[in-house]
C-alpha cells in the first residue's frame, strides 16, 4: 500500500509495504522491543514432532483467562494456537488474544479466514500480527456462516490463495518480519485419496507459500496415514510439514455434533462407541486423544498436532501429558 492506496490488485503477490515507511525511526525502535520467543516456525524445522494447542475462547472469554490458559499450556506444548471465530461466536480478536497470550511468553499462531474481512482489513491483520513479532499464521477461507439468522454476512474477497500470496509478501519485508518471514500454514481435509487425486489445490497453496498444512480435527491416525502416504509419494512433505489437528471429546454430545457437522471430521464410528459407554466421558476423551497422539508420532510424515477442546486447558494438558507416557 502506498499513499493509501492499494496496489497490485490484480496481484496481492505484490501488494508490499513500502520500504521507505519501514525504515522510519518508529517502525525500527518498535521492532527492537518486541523480545524473541521458542518461536513454533524454528520448532517446526528443528523437531521431528511439534505440539501446539488451541485455547478455547468464547464472547465472554476474559483478559486473565487467556493470561492463565496460556501459562498452563506452556510446559506442555510448543505454540498456542488462536482462533479466528470459527464459530461465528464473536469472541475477542485473534491478535488480542495473541498479545496476552505471548505476555506469558509462549508463541502463538494466528488463525486468519477470508470470511469475515475484506483485503484492506486482512492486510491490516497481517501487518498487526507482525508488529507483535507473531511469525506463524494459519491462512483459510472460512465456513460458510451457518442458518439465515446469523447476524453477519461473509465477506470472501479474498481466496485463500491470494491471502497466502500476501502473507508471504509482507513476510518478505525483514523490517517488519524476522528472516526468514511468517510461517504460514492452510487447512487441508485429509481423507483416503484415490489414484487419481493430484493434490491441486495442495500444490496451489504451496506455490502461493504455505510451509505447512494442518487438517480438519481427526481421531483416525488410519486416514492421515494414507493421505500424507501419497503427499509423500508426490513429494510434497519436501516442501511442506503436516500437522494433524487432535480433538479431546469429553462429551458424547459434542462428538456426535462434530462428527455430523463439522467437514470431514475423522471420527471413527467406534471412538463414538467408547465414549457413550466409558463410566467418566472426561477420562476417556482425555485417553482418546492421548492414543491419537501417540499413534500419530509414529506415522511417517506427521510432523505434529494441534489439540483443541472446547472444555478447558486442563483437559489439553491432561491428554499431551498422557500421550507422552504411551510407547
Amino acid at each position: 500500500m502506498t499513499n493509501g492506496r492499494r496496489t497490485g490488485e490484480k496481484h496481492p503477490a505484490r501488494i508490499v509495504i513500502d520500504r521507505r515507511a519501514a525504515h522510519s525511526d518508529t517502525v525500527a525502535t518498535f521492532c527492537l522491543c518486541v523480545q524473541p520467543l521458542k518461536r513454533f516456525r524454528d520448532q517446526l524445522r528443528r523437531r521431528d514432532f511439534v505440539i501446539s494447542a488451541s485455547l478455547p475462547l468464547a464472547p465472554t472469554t476474559t483478559a486473565r483467562e487467556i493470561r492463565d490458559g496460556a501459562a498452563a499450556l506452556k510446559p506442555h506444548c510448543d505454540a498456542i494456537q488462536v482462533g479466528d471465530n470459527h464459530d461465528v461466536d464473536g469472541h475477542m480478536s485473534s491478535l488480542a488474544v495473541a498479545s496476552l497470550a505471548r505476555d506469558a511468553g509462549v508463541d502463538t499462531v494466528v488463525h486468519l479466514s477470508c470470511r469475515d474481512r475484506n483485503r484492506v482489513a486482512l492486510q491490516a491483520e497481517i501487518l498487526g500480527a507482525a508488529a507483535l513479532g507473531v511469525t506463524s499464521l494459519v491462512l483459510m477461507r472460512g465456513d460458510k456462516l451457518p442458518g439465515t439468522t446469523t447476524p453477519a454476512r461473509g465477506v470472501f474477497q479474498v481466496d485463500t490463495i491470494e491471502l497466502i500470496a500476501l502473507a508471504t509478501a509482507i513476510g518478505g519485508n525483514t523490517h517488519l518480519v524476522s528472516p526468514p518471514g511468517f510461517k504460514i500454514g492452510s487447512r487441508v481435509l485429509a481423507f483416503r485419496p484415490d489414484k487419481d487425486w493430484q493434490a491441486t489445490r495442495v500444490i496451489e497453496k504451496v506455490d502461493a507459500g504455505a510451509s505447512f498444512l494442518q487438517t480438519q480435527p481427526c481421531l483416525n491416525p488410519d486416514i492421515c496415514r494414507e493421505y500424507i502416504a501419497r503427499l509423500i509419494e508426490m513429494r510434497l512433505t519436501h516442501r511442506v510439514s503436516v500437522i494433524v489437528e487432535v480433538p479431546v471429546l469429553t462429551k458424547t454430545k459434542a462428538l456426535k455434533a462434530m462428527k455430523e457437522h463439522v467437514p470431514g471430521a475423522a471420527i471413527p464410528d467406534t471412538v463414538v462407541k467408547r465414549l457413550a459407554k466409558a463410566e467418566s466421558a472426561v477420562k476417556e476423551g482425555i485417553a482418546i486423544a492421548a492414543e491419537t497422539i501417540a499413534a500419530l508420532r509414529n506415522v511417517p510424515g506427521v510432523a505434529g498436532v494441534n489439540v483443541v477442546c472446547d472444555t478447558g486447558v486442563q483437559h489439553i494438558a491432561e491428554a499431551i501429558k498422557k500421550s507422552r507416557s504411551i510407547h
